[in-house]
């Protein structure tokens, strides 16, 4: 398992550490098109102002035309066109696009990203003859879908942590979704106008199919205990929100059901399933024990997959991800499997980006918070994590393979950084807040690289020191951990 994901690590970070040229072909574009994609002679070149038509990036390029609500209405989703100019070379908006797509929907996302100025996207592809009918397509080189996200940076000024992170985590995890940064343009639905907006992270969306997440088909049966030979959903940890298939836990937390939706389960399935979550939560966050199971029976072993769990956590320590575990958090379990911990999302307050809890490189946080401190308490867990974080080290977590990554995508953003700096001349101003930033705030693009990746240096050092030291030192992080949440 560990063996297999080192392979397709390898691969993945030696491309990238070569140069950032060579950074761009780990994401070469798929020109096949689909059968359902209309003719590219119809982009509105008239609308362009003199900033568009001046423009040029080695990036993708993407423009959208935009009237668009919050929320995903899917019996009566809004239309917009899509258009992608991505040559393989330089972009340019007065050349022909790649490819347009004029069935997509593209609705605002995200939770505290909503008050941003530079808003995220989900968007979804369908096909034009059929509307209903979901349009899976290849960017970059990923797997076909018909949903994909655009991230905004807009917290994160070094525009690279999404990237970052998101690419650590494929070294290890079972399924971890990627993408790549993107120009994006926007219509306006008013005025017709294309003017920028600036740098994202255009990423693939966590879902249940083949080319991402393949659970197998969905079953539990009802019983006292956890149906070993069950499985195949996704649920999500995240804040209590106005939405469907939600179980809340605690104040202000809950677990939502990914997949599948809950009209599509029966009545003791359901029941099923919020048994099997609530065995989950209470294990993960409280007991370590399950009331259901007599203790001379009971292996967690038996129930999660160790591994999956040891990987997300030294994910989330390496890069100190303040959501990992917390917020945005993802587990899911195939049929027959054991729960996974995963997918890793949302990483812009990670490497240091935080004001409201501490930013130093030296203290643990997601390894013993929220979803792990009966593991965190056992012995040969910590041994295992132990070994695991010195073979990574040994291999593909490397000084050279972690900072040659960073440094290799840092230069690849050097010019569109600049190009966004311009659309956003708040964030480097020396004055304005943004959301999660911590003081003081850096001054420019450069600066802000600079400070996070002598963030990952340090960090990187004080973790090859503290956590061979985990047997002492936890039981002091656990109890206060523990004292904090009863506070």
């Amino acid at each position: 398992m560990f063996e297999g994901a080192a392979k397709r690590s390898r691969a993945i970070l030696a491309i990238l550490l070569i140069s950032s040229t060579i950074a761009v072909s780990l994401f070469s574009f798929d020109s096949s098109i689909g059968s359902a994609l209309l003719p590219q002679n119809d982009f509105p070149y008239e609308k362009m102002d003199l900033y568009a038509q001046e423009f040029s990036s080695h990036l993708p390029i993407l423009v959208m035309q935009t009237d668009i609500p919050e929320l995903h209405n899917r019996e009566n989703p809004p239309l917009t066109v899509m258009w992608l100019f991505d040559s393989g070379g330089e972009n340019r908006l007065t050349d022909a696009p790649t490819e347009v797509f004029h069935s997509v929907t593209a609705n605002y996302r995200g939770f505290s990203s909503l008050s941003f100025p530079k808003k995220s996207y989900k968007i979804n592809l369908y096909d034009n003859i059929n509307f209903y009918k979901p349009l899976d397509y290849s960017f970059f080189g990923l797997g076909e879908s018909s949903e994909w996200v655009l991230r905004t940076p807009y917290a994160d000024k070094s525009l690279l942590r999404d990237w970052f992170c998101y690419e650590i985590a494929a070294t290890v995890l079972y399924w971890q979704p990627r993408g790549k940064p993107v120009q994006v343009f926007i219509q306006d639905g008013e005025t017709g106008m294309i003017t920028y907006e600036g740098v994202y992270f255009f990423c693939e969306y966590i879902t249940v199919e083949e080319s991402r997440l393949d659970l197998g088909q969905f079953t539990l049966s009802s019983s006292e205990r956890i149906d070993v030979n069950g499985g195949g959903y996704l649920y999500q940890r995240d804040r209590e929100r106005e939405y469907g298939n939600v179980l809340p836990v605690q104040t202000d937390i809950a677990y939502r059901l990914m997949h599948p939706i809950s009209s599509s389960m029966s009545s003791r399935e359901e029941a099923s399933f919020k048994d099997e979550v609530i065995f989950y939560h209470e294990f993960l966050t409280k007991t370590g024990k399950y009331a259901g199971i007599p203790d001379d029976e009971w292996d967690y072993w038996n129930y999660i997959d160790v591994d999956s769990f040891i990987d997300y956590m030294l994910v989330a320590e390496l890069t100190q991800n303040k959501d990992a575990g917390r917020l945005s958090t993802f587990m899911y379990r195939p049929v027959g499997g054991k729960l996974i911990m995963g997918p890793l999302w949302d990483a812009d307050l990670s490497m240091g980006n935080d004001d409201y809890l501490t930013p130093l490189y030296n203290t643990f946080y997601p390894i013993t918070r929220y979803v792990i401190i009966p593991l965190a308490s056992e012995s040969q867990f910590t041994l295992r994590l132990i070994d695991r974080w010195r073979e990574l080290r040994g291999s593909i977590w490397s000084d050279s393979e972690i900072l040659g990554l960073f440094d290799a995508m840092a230069e690849y953003l050097v010019e569109p950084a600049a190009q966004n700096a311009e659309r956003w001349p708040e964030l480097y101003d020396g004055e304005t807040l943004i959301v999660n930033n911590p003081e003081p705030y850096t001054t420019s693009w450069e600066e802000e690289i600079s400070r996070t990746r002598d963030w990952l240096e340090s960090r990187l050092i004080w973790l090859d020191e503290a956590i061979p030291r985990l047997p002492q030192d936890w039981p002091n992080e656990i109890a206060r951990e523990i004292n904090s949440a009863a506070g």
